[in-house]
């Protein structure tokens, strides 16, 4: 009996990790090539990574996505992915980073104006309204 459980049990934990390391490795891909300053294969697996990991875990995906894209040189699409996470994930751990991250990226894109209503917003909604 205990031979039996062994044989089912040994395989199914060892593709259970495995496929816990396979789901992680996006991500980790990314970081990397992000801190290796390979941003356009940052960009590659951060993609992929959004669909490996689990909702609880996009806004920090989304975050590092856009960063890479905008160092990748693709402000417009960096824009769109922290516009993305609030949009998908207004209530996100890293909602508010991806706010004034957004605002910055504005900026750095000379869109002055959508960067000063970005930051009003952010300021009123930490202060209340003026």
């Amino acid at each position: 009996m205990r031979t039996t459980l062994r044989v089912v049990l040994v395989p199914a934990v060892c593709l259970l990790l495995l496929a816990a390391i396979r789901l992680m490795s996006s991500l980790h891909d990314g970081e990397e090539n992000l801190i290796a300053k390979r941003y356009a294969e940052a960009v590659v697996a951060l993609q992929k990574a959004l669909d490996e990991e689990p909702v609880e875990r996009r806004d920090r995906v989304l975050v590092l996505l856009a960063r890479a894209q905008e160092l990748a040189g693709d402000p417009k699409a960096a824009i769109a992915t922290y516009e993305r996470l609030l949009r998908d994930l207004p209530d996100a751990r890293l909602a508010d980073r991806a706010r004034l991250e957004r605002a910055e990226a504005l900026v750095r894109s000379r869109r002055m104006q959508e960067a000063a209503a970005a930051y009003r917003e952010q300021i009123e909604k930490l202060t209340g309204p003026q």
